[in-house]
């Protein structure tokens, strides 16, 4: 049983801080600060390693992303070495861009280059 049912039943008032948390009219919560999502564009570069056929996004995250209302920029022939066409990418509603247009979107994400020690 919860604490504050508890205290109903016995008959005693409630603390003035919990009788503004639980009835106050204005339940909202406070708005979130930040850029909105549909601001935010999402640049993914060809990856440069030598021998690297991985790409950081693949067409299902950035069929996510772009529900969620991001712009997604992957740069040309990202994708190819690893089976993603560029068709592929703009079915899931990425824009295909040059490497210049790809590095002007506010975030970038490529994978690290795998090591082996």
């Amino acid at each position: 049983m919860c604490g504050c049912v508890r205290v109903l039943r016995i008959g005693k008032p409630l603390p003035k801080s919990w009788q503004r948390r639980l009835f106050s009219s204005s339940s909202a919560p406070p708005p979130i600060q930040g850029v909105p999502y549909t601001k935010l564009s999402v640049g993914v570069p060809k990856e440069i390693w030598q021998d690297e056929r991985r790409v950081a996004v693949v067409p299902a995250v950035v069929s996510k992303l772009v529900k969620k209302g991001f712009s997604v920029n992957i740069e040309e022939n990202a994708g190819v070495l690893a089976n993603f066409p560029n068709k592929t990418y703009e079915e899931a509603g990425a824009k295909i861009t040059s490497l210049k247009d790809t590095y002007q979107s506010s975030k970038h994400v490529q994978s690290e280059p795998f090591v082996i020690l």
